[in-house]
């Protein structure tokens, strides 16, 4: 061998030989979705908890496992592909891109475009369902249309609103509808639509000079807005936009979610990465959360399903999911005596070797992840042979960088980080 093929080297962080334990904050999973190319279309989650995934000329994607397994339910559909997805709660399915709306009533398969006759054949950036009759459309730089019967027929809502280029649609805890603008040569504006209104009202506050991205409202109704690099909180009482982010000119928010009763999760892409944060006191503070996504990948969207877990969805590097809420339970002691891993680097060799040791393998599975979430290595309880088991892996295709090694073990988490280095 070569003196400089020796160069794949894997230990842990801390020390070679230890018990795995869980790692301090939340993991996020790369899912086997397709990764796209530079341009990201749009990830929706229905009902019942299908994924779908919108990637501009690749086509449409669903999931029904979580991200598990993804099947390709339609054929792309240009360069540009939808920009915007909806499913109405009736089954029906909506997308939007540059020429247009689109529905489709079997499941995304097949679409149909709307005519220009109905509806312009310009931008949609955003698509609202309200219920299973109500839904509302941003048409760029045209206007706001709106059906009261899932899409049969539509009547255009423009009045109180000065400015077109729209780029973001949101309802409020009361069913108040929200609309914010892009920039541009202007500041950014934010509308409401109150029920039962057929009038935009603008909510003044003071100057937004950024895009609005993303809006949201937390458990206890508070607006929150993304736009760009910055995030404000609506203050309806002096009608100001109070920041909570005020990152730099090349950094760029992207979305918002918010977790249980007290977190907000921003995504984005920031010049010195991470590209994810978490807030648990209102946005006073902010932390890093993106462990398993590397610095460089860019987060565009979140959604969440109903049983809570986060999805990101990010620019050529597919979905990931929060892993935290897949596991029954969570704990910071060491991983149980009946269980132990050693790793034994080989500093002449691109061969890494892994002993496990184990009492019984019931509920026992070993995952491996590169830096990018992805599980690269997976044994389970029916594929070892106790008490000891070792393999071997081979290092030298995978790039250096920050690896984990994951231990699930009767519904408990126990990981670390190892790196390979050169």
């Amino acid at each position: 061998m070569k003196p400089n093929q020796a160069s794949g080297i894997l230990c842990f962080l801390l020390t070679i030989s230890v018990h795995l334990a869980l790692a301090q904050d939340e993991y996020w999973l790369s899912t086997n979705s397709p990764g796209g190319g530079n341009f990201f279309g749009d990830i929706i989650i229905d009902n019942e908890d299908n994924i779908y995934l919108a990637i501009p000329s690749e086509g449409l994607f669903k999931s029904a496992d979580s991200g598990e397994n993804w099947e390709k339910i339609a054929d792309d559909f240009g360069a540009w592909g939808f920009q915007s997805l909806a499913k109405s709660p009736s089954g029906k399915m909506f997308a939007g891109d540059q020429a247009g709306l689109y529905h489709s009533v079997d499941g995304g398969v097949n679409w149909t475009h709307y005519p220009e006759s109905v509806l312009p054949n310009r931008s949609i950036p955003d698509i609202l369902i309200v219920d299973e009759s109500t839904i509302y459309i941003a048409v760029y730089l045209n206007g706001i249309y709106r059906s009261f019967d899932n899409g049969e027929t539509w009547e255009q809502v423009n009045n109180g609103i000065s400015r077109y280029d729209f780029n973001v649609l949101a309802q409020g805890p009361d069913g108040t509808i929200y609309l914010g603008t892009k920039q541009f040569t202007w500041n950014s504006k934010v509308y409401k639509l109150e029920n039962g209104s057929n009038t935009w009202i603008e909510l003044s506050g003071n100057d937004m000079n950024n895009d609005v991205e993303s809006m949201i409202f937390t458990d206890s109704g508070q607006l929150l807005i993304a736009g760009r690099d910055k995030i404000w909180a609506y203050n309806e009482t002096e009608d100001l936009y109070e920041p909570l982010v005020d990152l730099g000119v090349n950094d760029r928010i992207n979305t918002l979610v918010t977790k249980g009763e007290d977190e907000i999760y921003y995504g984005g892409g920031f010049v010195l990465g991470p590209s994810i944060y978490v807030s648990a006191d209102g946005g006073e503070s902010w932390v890093p959360r993106s462990s398993g996504i590397n610095e460089t990948v860019e987060v565009k969207k979140f959604v969440k399903n109903s049983e809570g877990v986060i999805f990101a969805a990010t620019i050529q590097h597919g979905v990931f999911a929060d892993s935290t809420v897949n596991f029954t339970t969570e704990t910071k002691e060491a991983l149980p005596q009946s269980i132990e891993i050693k790793i034994y680097p080989n500093p002449t060799s691109d061969i890494a070797r892994f002993g496990l040791s184990f009492e019984t393998p019931s509920g026992f599975e070993f995952t491996l992840f590169d830096p990018l979430g992805k599980p690269i290595l997976n044994l389970k309880p029916d594929t070892l042979q106790g008490p000891y088991h070792e393999f071997q892996y081979n290092l030298r295709d995978l790039p250096n960088g920050i690896y984990l090694c994951r231990i699930l073990y009767k519904g408990t988490a126990y990981l670390n980080r190892i790196v390979k280095h050169e």
